[in-house]
């Protein structure tokens, strides 16, 4: 970048995309192996971000945002295995 020129802040730039797709992947919680792909991308992108300005507190707050979320969708992710391991185990066997 030239010396004194600073970007639109306005501008969509990759935190404005990480947080859209970290407001999908929370929003696909409720389908865990989609919701976990979208975080896992979204929170990609967020430290993409992060590391590109380090002072950006908007990309640091996204990125915080998605972690939580990633976190929650694993959890979905390791709850739904879990009842589906769990039905296999007690279901009755076939007569």
């Amino acid at each position: 970048m030239a010396p004194g020129w600073y970007p639109d802040p306005l501008a969509s730039g990759p935190s404005t995309n990480a947080l859209i797709l970290g407001i999908v992947a929370f929003v696909l919680i409720c389908f865990p192996i989609v919701g976990v792909a979208v975080s896992v991308i979204a929170t990609a992108l967020a430290v993409r971000a992060v590391r590109r300005d380090l002072d950006n507190y908007f990309a640091v707050s996204v990125l915080s945002f998605n972690l939580v979320t990633l976190s929650l969708s694993l959890a979905g992710l390791a709850y739904s295995l879990w009842l589906g391991m769990y039905g296999i185990v007690l279901s009755p066997w076939p007569a």
